[in-house]
């Protein structure tokens, strides 16, 4: 069970550190809708202190601007309007 959990840590980290920096870098430097559609899955970081596992998850349902800067989402606790430079879009958004 400990040989588990260390796996699954050490997974995380990984993926937390590499794949969400990478995702938010080409979130940050968007200039058109090409990459963001309604519908895609997103994660939330909205507080600095949270670890990622604790980020909420939000569906894109209205993307507000020309630039994509600002997009409405749907998340657990109803509708939100945030903008897209600290979010992570998931790469199973497609999938759903």
């Amino acid at each position: 069970m400990a040989a588990n959990s260390t796996v699954f840590h050490a997974f995380w980290k990984r993926w937390s550190m590499e794949y969400l920096t990478i995702a938010r870098i080409e979130l940050s430097g968007l200039r058109d809708k090409s990459i963001l559609n309604i519908n895609d899955l997103i994660l939330l970081k909205d507080l600095k202190n949270l670890p990622p596992l604790k980020w909420r998850l939000g569906r894109i349902i209205e993307l507000i601007d020309g630039k994509v800067r600002v997009a409405k989402l749907k998340t657990l606790l109803g509708e939100l309007k945030r903008p897209v430079h600290k979010r992570s879009l998931l790469p199973l958004s497609n999938w759903m």
